[in-house]
């Protein structure tokens, strides 16, 4: 990330009603959020945007969240990828499959971790884009 740029976080989730709720709750910060709602328009948005950090759901639509996660991880390396899910099946699986991620979190998120998250990973990326 660059010095000027905005840090740029990417919300994956098939669920309308759960983007709206990140993008709300990630607001107030001084932060560029872009969402997609299936794997392939993931995975065009880490192409097109080169997010800082990614929330992406393990059950998407098109190309799973494991996957996305795997390719994210070519396409943006420094990236910091947390996995959701509401399954505790999905989660073994991820590990299983060897994501190789910074997170995997169940849903729901509380919205204010969800924000402390965003911040500390804001905050350790600007320390480390000054050194």
């Amino acid at each position: 990330m660059a010095e000027s740029e905005r840090p740029k976080v990417l919300v994956v989730d098939d669920d309308d009603l759960l983007r709206f709720q990140f993008r709300r709750a990630l607001s107030t910060l001084d932060v560029d959020v872009f969402e997609a709602d299936d794997g392939p328009g993931a995975i065009d948005t880490i192409r097109k945007e080169n997010p800082d950090i990614i929330f992406l759901d393990i059950l998407i639509p098109g190309i799973d969240g494991v996957e996305v996660a795997r390719r994210a991880r070519e396409l943006v390396p420094n990236a910091k990828v947390i996995l959701m899910t509401g399954f505790v099946n999905a989660s073994i699986e991820a590990n299983e499959r060897h994501a190789a991620v910074f997170a995997i979190v169940e849903k729901p998120i509380p919205l204010a971790v969800l924000r402390r998250f965003v911040e500390n990973a804001v905050a350790l990326q600007q320390t480390r884009g000054r050194s």
